[in-house]
Formats: structure tokens, sequence, C-alpha cells
């Protein structure tokens, strides 16, 4: 029998957690369906290896319409949104071909999801990456059968931290703590707030030694770098800009504590890869952390910057190695205890596509 296929259609497809999530689906269905990907922008190679998938640019209505009518000779398609304006604004277009899935990864005001409840009545299922973006559709009258949803651990190749790299964390918290803070530098991050921590911290061990390395690019770089300029505490800070996913992971093995201190947390990929790692977490209270969170065991969660610095005083390794060591060993059993359950859920989606 002929493979049904997939069209997803995407933005782009570049090295964040939201991309991993849409591909990691991907790969356990492409040896059950054709995987075509329709692409706005840019494709990186490097988060889609393994996956068989050929692909095709729709940069503007003329390119879109023309390849709507190419696929709409085959009545058996499944159609897979991903953050695709084309897409939304061609929704009706696209019901006319086959039945639409939508997969959201968090639910930003600033993200996908208000494009998506809009196009509701041409959309056949969703599949969301927490129970935040399921709540937040129910409440728009989109049934709960609807809704799939589909925590997402990804499996991680990297070597996993081990009691040899905690005594490395150890040794080097003698020194200096390190900290480490990975997204894309813009406003629904709140990268800015990595300068204020710092200033919260000194004020509270004020002959302690703090670092803050910072992974990521974006729209804000030039406000983080001038606010870095004008603290009292420049050096305390190295910005790296983007890297690939095996350099963050060595970052993350040379640090005592992940934070983060965005609005909105959807797949979180640097979440399971900390905990993977057997590095703790803070956190600000953000939508989406739920499922990998679990506070005074792997992590800690605040209201404020303030709280934040108070939490982490009272955690640093040199101080209290004990507590260190048991949320390091607790991070690696959250990780491995939800990455059973990931797998689970993305093994279901098969039926999901199969009925439709």
């Amino acid at each position: 029998m002929t493979k049904r296929t997939f069209h997803v259609f995407v933005p782009w497809i570049v090295n964040g957690g939201a991309d991993y999530y849409l591909v990691d689906l991907l790969q356990r269905v492409h040896n059950h369906f054709i995987v075509r990907i329709y692409s706005q922008g840019q494709l990186d190679k490097s988060v889609l290896s393994g996956l068989e998938y050929t692909s095709c640019s729709i940069a503007d209505q003329e390119a879109f319409v023309k390849m709507l009518d190419t696929i709409a000779k085959d009545q058996r398609n499944i159609i897979l949104i991903h953050g695709s304006s084309l897409a939304y604004s061609n929704i009706s277009l696209l019901k006319k071909v086959g039945s639409v899935i939508d997969v959201l990864h968090n639910d930003s005001h600033l993200g996908h999801i208000t494009s998506s409840i809009a196009a509701q009545t041409y959309i056949s299922h969703w599949i969301v990456a927490n129970k935040i973006i399921k709540k937040s559709l129910m409440k728009h009258n989109i049934s709960k059968d609807k809704i799939t949803l589909m925590n997402y651990v990804p499996f991680i190749e990297s070597a996993r931290s081990s009691s040899n790299q905690d005594n490395h964390r150890i040794n080097t918290a003698k020194k200096c703590t390190n900290l480490i803070f990975v997204g894309r530098i813009s406003e629904e991050k709140c990268p800015l707030l990595t300068v204020n921590l710092i200033d919260q911290l000194y004020s509270i061990l004020p002959n302690e030694r703090f670092h803050m390395s910072i992974i990521g690019d974006g729209p804000l770089r030039y406000n983080l770098e001038r606010r870095i300029a004008e603290s009292q505490h420049t050096s305390c800070f190295t910005l790296h800009g983007f890297l690939a996913r095996t350099l963050i992971s060595s970052h993350l093995l040379n640090s005592h504590f992940l934070v983060n201190l965005s609005t909105c947390e959807g797949s979180p990929l640097t979440f399971a890869e900390a905990l993977c790692l057997g590095l703790p977490i803070f956190t600000l209270a953000a939508g989406g952390n739920s499922p990998l969170i679990d506070e005074n065991y792997n992590s800690y969660i605040s209201d404020n910057i303030k709280m934040m610095a108070i939490q982490l005083t009272s955690c640093i390794p040199k101080y209290n190695v004990e507590n260190y060591l048991n949320m390091a060993q607790n991070a690696r059993n959250t990780y491995v205890r939800f990455s059973t359950l990931s797998k689970k859920a993305f093994d279901s989606a098969l039926d999901i596509f199969s009925s439709l």
C-alpha cells in the first residue's frame, strides 16, 4: 500500500527546542509516512539529520498556491502546521487538500496559538507540548478530544554526567559559582534579567565569585551587551552567541546551575539536557515548566529575581555539598523517568495520524 504524505509547513527549522520537538515527532512517524517539508526560511540540516524527507521553499503566496495545486491531486494528505504564517493565512485552502494538524509548543501571546485559535474551524487535531497549552485551547471551546498532549523530553546522545563530573563541579565551586543561561536573546526569554540576578547575588554575598555564561543570539543582543557594560560586574559575564547543541552540552557540564528567566517555556530542550547532565535548575514561575521541574528536588521556582538570588545562595556547592549532590542525582533521575514517558506519548501519535 502506498504511504500517505505528511506535508509539513514551517517558517524555518533552526537549532531551537521547538524545532527539535517537531523533528522528533517526524522521526517517529517517517517510517510510516512520506515527509515533505515546506519552509519560508532556513532549514538547519544538522537538526534534520537522520530524517528522511524532501523539502520545498515557499517564500511567497504565489509559490504557496502553486504548491497547493500539486498536492491537491492526492486526497490522502496530512497537513502539519508548525508556526507557518502562510499556512495559517491559507488554512481554508489547506483543509481542502487534507486533514490539518497543528503542533504548538507554547502558549505565549507572541507565539502561534493566537493564529491557531482563529483557524480552529479548519484544524482537525492539535498536538501540544504541555498542559498549559491544552488548557488555553479548551478555554476557546476546542474539544479536549481533539488535543493530544505530548510532553517532550528528547533523547540526549551526549555522555551523562557521573559522580566524577559532580566532584569536578564541587571542586570548581570552591573558586567560583558558574551559572548558565541558554536561550534566544529576545523579549520573552528576559535575558537582561541575568544582570539583575548577578547584582542581587553580590548584594547578598559580596565576597563570593559568580560567573554567568550566556548562550544564544537574538534581537536584544545589543541591549544585553550595553546592560552588561554598564554593570558593576562586567567581568562576570561571557556572551558566547549562538552555539551548536554539542557545544552547549560541554558548557552545561562545566556549570553549577542552569538559570531560566523566560515568561513562557514550551518544549524545554535545555531543561532536559541540564537534567540529563545532573545540573540543578533555577527558574522563574514560567508556563510549561511543570513536566520536568520538581521544586526542591531537582530545581527551585522563584517568583522574582531577588527570591531566586536568595535561593541560589543557599545552594552554593561549597557551602552545602550534600544537598548539591542530591539535587544532581535527582536531576538525572527525572530525565530518565520522563524520557520514557515521552517516548510512549510520541509513539501514540501514529494512532492519531492513521485515524485522520
